[in-house]
């Protein structure tokens, strides 16, 4: 037998020790990878920061309950997906500022139309905002062009926190600054101004926000959300105020978050159980004060009127709801005990006396 040099058994020694460690290395590495790969939520698709059609377009409510939740009947739930439907709209609706949610039926079309139409003045306006239709009836909105670049979420008979708990999570608004919630039955004067609203909101950095209620309204609930005209108040050389702090703003009919505070205390105080929103707005300030979100307040410059219709909760009692707002009003303080009664706040977070700038 002839022996094999030294040397080269020395090579040959090397190279199985070199294959034997990227071996070692392959599988601990594909091991460490599977294991502390992040787990995807089926909902949500992260690669186009969507949601996910496959999952979330088939989803439906169980029936059966006679709370104010879950009335609707299975397949009765329908998404409109106009606006995930092509590639180029996918990057309009998620690059922009604020997402406009309307919560609306047959009778509130002419008032949305007419409010979109106003905000939607000019091409870089649109650019700004998303407009996404809770509708709780079967009216077509298909006359509007604007509703084809909408999000629409149909589920007859159904209360508006109900949608805004399961369609307008935290996870959809991150992509946007503010959220503001509107309901149909608002009325607004000619010289109305989104974006003199966002303006305030903006510059005085509030965290929840309501445009202030014209005397003329209905159901205005509290004193402190009627507007006040502070041109007739002499203020000499100050600038005249825009609107005023305070620890109150009602859960309707038109109401401004700023995402952040939506995302840590609003959304999370919506009880999936007690869905008409009644005490709602009474928890709104202690639970936000909690995560630091406290500046709340009423805008006075942009006033709308409050017709309080009420067609939404006609339309689901009629289809068999049994929903008692006096019983979810005193569950919502029994669940949250630091519930508090309106009032106005002078001098919060530095304010000048009171008031917005």
């Amino acid at each position: 037998n002839t022996a094999i040099p030294h040397h080269i058994r020395v090579v040959i020694l090397y190279m199985i020790a070199v294959c034997c460690g990227y071996t070692m290395l392959y599988w601990t590495s594909s091991g460490f990878r599977t294991a502390n790969a992040p787990q995807q939520d089926p909902q949500w698709n992260l690669k186009n920061n969507i949601p996910s059609s496959d999952s979330f377009l088939s989803t439906w409510w169980k029936s059966g309950s006679d709370k104010c939740a879950d009335r609707a009947e299975p397949l009765n739930l329908e998404r409109v997906d106009a606006a995930f439907a092509t590639g180029p709209r996918k990057t309009i609706l998620f690059g922009n500022k604020t997402l406009v949610v309307f919560f609306a039926g047959e009778f509130g079309k002419s008032r949305v139309n007419q409010f979109v139409g106003s905000m939607f003045s000019s091409i870089e306006r649109k650019a700004q905002a998303t407009i996404m239709l809770l509708l709780y009836d079967d009216s077509d909105w298909s006359s509007f062009a604007w509703s084809r670049e909408a999000v629409v979420v149909r589920a007859p008979a159904n209360l508006k926190w109900w949608f805004v708990k399961r369609f307008v999570w935290p996870g959809l608004v991150s992509a946007y600054d503010y959220v503001a919630i509107i309901d149909e039955d608002v009325e607004f004067p000619a010289s109305f101004d989104f974006w003199s609203l966002l303006g305030v909101v903006r510059h005085n950095l509030v965290d929840v926000a309501q445009p202030a209620l014209l005397p003329s309204s209905k159901n205005i609930a509290h004193s402190v959300l009627v507007w006040r005209n502070f041109t007739q108040i002499p203020f000499g050389a100050l600038k005249l105020p825009t609107g005023r702090w305070t620890d109150f703003v009602r859960s309707g009919p038109f109401t401004v978050f700023r995402t952040a505070a939506y995302q840590n205390c609003v959304w999370p105080s919506l009880e999936e159980d007690l869905t008409s929103g009644s005490g709602l707005d009474r928890i709104w300030y202690s639970e936000c004060h909690k995560h630091g979100f406290s500046r709340f307040a009423i805008v006075d410059a942009t006033p709308v009127r409050f017709l309080a219709l009420g067609l939404a909760e006609a339309t689901a009692l009629s289809a068999g709801a049994q929903c008692d707002l006096n019983k979810e009003f005193e569950e919502y303080l029994r669940r949250y005990p630091t519930a508090k009664e309106p009032g106005l706040l002078r001098g919060a977070e530095g304010a000048n006396l009171g008031y917005l700038l």
